[in-house]
Parts: structure tokens; sequence; C-alpha cells
């Protein structure tokens, strides 16, 4: 019963569902605190009793659910496969990302990515490529580049790493005695880290240098 709930129930969905469905999955995937408070505010309610009552009906619906640990986490996503479906992705500038990823104590500038770019539920960053290394991969400075968060790549992805209190844009190379950071524009050294070393994420695409118009 609760498979056909979902199923009948997408065209059923209010604007005010959908806003708040919006919010929660920009919050989650912002790393964002997503309580009933913060639904509340984000909505505009005068009280948490009817962001509350929402949240539930949302999970009733399957669009969200919650987890062991009682925190929202989303479910099926309704909008993910439309044209001009956005999610608010976070620019993380450098210095201001640290082991454990995006603060959820820090508001970040942020910019509206396309679902199909930026899939739920996975969280996503943009950074700002601070220097050249990967300009003959269509990543020039100052470019944004547009990452997954994940702490595993595969030989050959471009990837953000954190070295030396920095966030690199750099291809991955793991074997079994070490991780390699390389360049592909010559002149930048390659970085050798050990093997248990785990990325902040993998770069899904290369974004042209949008905060100038921001």
């Amino acid at each position: 019963m609760a498979n056909l709930s979902v199923q009948i129930s997408a065209n059923q969905l209010t604007e005010r569902d959908l806003e708040c469905l919006r919010a929660v999955r920009n919050r989650l995937m912002s790393n964002q605190r997503a309580s009933v408070r913060a639904i509340q505010e984000d909505m505009g309610y005068a009280s948490p009793r009817p962001a509350a009552e929402r949240i539930d009906r949302l999970i009733e619906l399957g669009y969200l659910r919650r987890t062991p640990a009682g925190k929202l986490a989303l479910g099926n996503m309704p909008m993910a496969g439309q044209d001009g479906q956005t999610v608010k992705v976070p620019v993380a500038p450098d210095g201001q990302i640290g082991p454990e990823g995006l603060s959820p104590d820090i508001c970040y500038l942020t910019l509206p990515i396309e679902m199909r770019l930026a899939r739920p539920p996975h969280q996503y960053f943009l950074i700002r490529a601070c220097d050249t290394g990967l300009a003959p991969d269509g990543l020039a400075q100052g470019d944004l580049a547009l990452v997954r968060q994940q702490a595993s790549a595969q030989t050959g992805d471009l990837v953000a790493a954190l070295v030396d209190g920095r966030l690199l844009l750099r291809r991955w190379t793991a074997t079994s005695q070490a991780v390699i950071l390389t360049a592909s524009q010559p002149g930048h050294q390659a970085i050798v880290l050990a093997p248990t070393y785990r990325p902040q994420g993998v770069i899904v695409t290369m974004l042209p240098n949008l905060l100038e118009a921001c």
C-alpha cells in the first residue's frame, strides 16, 4: 500500500508540500541541519507545528524518511528528473572546508544547480580552481568545479583533495603503495600521499567562473 501511495501522489503534492520538500532537500544537500524549526523558519510558519505536520505528510507519502537516528533524509524525489528543477549548492571558499567537509555552522554563498547534475541524495559543493593544474581538462584558474562529496575515488578521477590545509583539484591515481595527485598542466609537482588517504569528493562537472555574475 505504501508503494501505491507514492505512485499516485506525485500530482497530489500542493505548492506548500513542494516548498517544504525543496527546503529539506536544500538543507540536506548543503550539509545544513534540517530540523523542524529550521524548516519552520524557511517556510515562514509562525510555529513549528505546521512544519512538523507537513514533514510527517511527506514521510507518509515516501518523499522523506527518517534515519535510525531520527534525522530527516530524502526519499523518492518527484522533481529530480524534470527540466529546470534546481538545488542550492554551496560555494566553499578555500580555507573554509575541513577534513569533515562543509561546516553546518557556516552560511555559504549558494548557486542553483539543476538536479540532473547535482543528483539527490548526494551532497555537493562548488569550489573555485586556485591554479591551472587542470586547465588542459577544461578547468581554468578561477573556474568552478561541481564536486560530489565522497571519501573514495577511482584511478583517473578528477578530485578535490585537502592537502596542507589547501583544497586542490587534481587527477587521482591509487596503487597499493600510495595515492598520487597529479596535474594535467606541466609545471605542477605531483603529490604523493599514503594509500589510506581519502579525497573530499569527485568532480562531476566544470563550470566557467560564475561568481562575477553573482
